[in-house]
């Protein structure tokens, strides 16, 4: 969840089933605005898993910033 999120706080677990299941769930504390809790489950995804990973890491970034309010 954090890769792409900077100053932002993370309480998060990931579950991982390769190839096809990588999910992450957890708590974001953004360095301004609000605590979010961010949920994000995936199946049958059967190609290079940094791809998944990465898509995961742009979903967060995407849901902290409108939590900071950007």
């Amino acid at each position: 969840m954090p890769r792409y999120v900077w100053g932002a706080a993370f309480a998060h677990k990931t579950g991982n089933f390769p190839p096809y299941i990588s999910s992450d769930i957890g708590i974001a504390t953004p360095v301004s605005g609000s605590k979010v809790i961010i949920c994000l489950p995936t199946q049958r995804h059967n190609g290079a898993r940094g791809v998944i990973e990465d898509c995961l890491g742009r979903m967060t970034e995407l849901v902290v910033l409108e939590a900071e309010g950007r």
